[in-house]
């Protein structure tokens, strides 16, 4: 679910520079879902792709929380001690 968010996200922001859906209401025409869910998605974009994955494997992430607020910090509380 949330591997499938990124990658709209990370394709998404890309339209515009390559001419194309060049407002959020013209991708959420295009992938069939509301403007408010593009939006949602589209906050995902900033996040580093190598820490994203690692917490979604790791299973430390919730990711129907990271979804809904993705502007909050990863919690770092599940990764092994030996990480930093």
């Amino acid at each position: 679910m949330l591997v499938k968010a990124l990658a709209r996200a990370w394709r998404w922001q890309k339209l515009p520079g390559e001419g194309v859906h060049r407002l959020v209401i013209e991708i959420a025409e295009a992938a069939r879902i509301s403007k408010s869910g593009v939006s949602q998605i589209l906050r995902l974009a900033p996040l580093a792709l190598d820490v994203v994955v690692e917490a979604i494997l790791g299973g430390w992430v919730d990711q129907g929380e990271m979804l809904a607020q993705p502007e909050q910090p990863l919690p770092l509380g599940g990764r092994s001690s030996g990480s930093t």
